[in-house]
C-alpha cells in the first residue's frame, strides 16, 4: 500500500508541476475528468485480482465512492447535453415562427 501510494504521489507531481508551468489545465477537457475518474476504481480492482491485495471495508468504500462520482459525472454530462438540445430546440423554432410572421406579414 505504500509503494502504491509513493508511486502514485511521484506520479502526479511528474505530471501536475509541467502542467502548471505550461498552462495546460485550462486546455483539459470534460473527457480527461471522467477518464480520470474511471481510473481509480479499475485501478482498485486489478490490484485485487492481479496483485492479490486485499479487498477491505476501505477499498469496499473507495470504490463505491469511484464509482458514485462516475456515474454522477455521466448523468450531469447527459443532463446538460438535453438542456443544450432543448435550448437549441427552441431558438430553432423562434426562428421559424419569426420568419413566418415576416413572410405573411409581406404578403398583406
Amino acid at each position: 500500500m505504500h509503494v502504491q501510494f509513493v508511486v502514485s504521489l511521484f506520479a502526479t507531481i511528474f505530471c501536475t508541476v509541467p502542467m502548471v508551468v505550461n498552462r495546460d489545465f485550462e486546455a483539459l477537457s470534460g473527457e480527461a475528468g471522467l477518464v480520470t475518474s474511471l481510473l481509480v476504481p479499475v485501478q482498485q480492482v486489478f490490484a485485487v485480482i492481479f496483485l492479490r491485495e486485499g479487498f477491505n471495508a476501505e477499498k469496499a468504500l473507495a470504490l463505491a465512492l469511484c464509482l458514485w462520482g462516475f456515474a454522477s459525472h455521466l448523468y450531469g454530462g447527459y443532463k446538460a447535453s438535453l438542456k443544450k438540445k432543448k435550448k437549441n430546440d427552441d431558438v430553432e423554432d423562434y426562428g421559424d415562427d419569426e420568419q413566418g410572421a415576416k413572410s405573411s406579414g409581406d404578403h398583406a
